[in-house]
């Protein structure tokens, strides 16, 4: 993924299950008269949200997956094949009920204390560009890195404000500075 696929208004989340919220925000947008046909996010927890998104018109463009990020830890050490293999027939198996979704998310929050651990804090000592020779080149993390080596910046805006308007002019005065921005649809009007 490269910024280039930002062609319009783009809906930023952190995670994707059903995809739920990203489609309340679309509809939203859209019935304002945005054309909102991208959403970039960070987690797909692969509980159905790409496919129902595309089912939508809105094309999911996501930096890593359960599976992924699953893979990165054991290979890390962090996690044993067996209980690789537990969370990835788990995940693999639960539907979007909310039983599911809650199970995923003790899952989802089990693996990122996991990449906390002594050992992959090393890897924070790192530069950024440091860490772009240790991905692919095509890889979306990489994306990102590359963006912010080259902007000098690892910092995120949650601009948590409700008028469209102020939002789109602190992000014009602070955007350069930054290497992402995170909204919520839900308070803007």
């Amino acid at each position: 993924m490269s910024v280039s696929v930002l062609k319009g208004p783009s809906i930023f989340k952190d995670v994707i299950t059903t995809g739920a919220s990203v489609l309340e925000t679309t509809e939203l947008l859209r019935s304002h008269g945005l054309v909102v046909d991208t959403a970039l996010v960070f987690l797909d927890r692969e509980q159905g949200g790409k496919v129902n998104l595309a089912r939508h018109g809105v094309n999911a463009h996501c930096v890593t997956n359960i599976d992924s990020l699953v893979k990165v830890l054991k290979n890390a050490g962090r996690l044993s094949e067996e209980l690789s293999k537990k969370i990835i027939s788990f995940t693999n198996s639960v539907k979007t009920s909310m039983e599911g979704i809650e199970k995923c998310l003790f899952i989802f929050n089990f693996l990122i204390a996991m990449l906390f651990s002594e050992e992959c804090l090393q890897v924070t000592k790192l530069t950024y560009h440091a860490r772009l020779g240790m991905l692919e080149a095509s890889n979306n993390v990489s994306k990102l890195l590359e963006i912010m080596n080259e902007k000098m910046t690892n910092l995120c805006l949650s601009a948590d404000l409700n008028n469209m308007s102020e939002i789109t002019s602190l992000i014009n005065k602070v955007g350069p500075k930054l290497c992402c921005v995170k909204l919520h649809y839900d308070i803007v009007s």
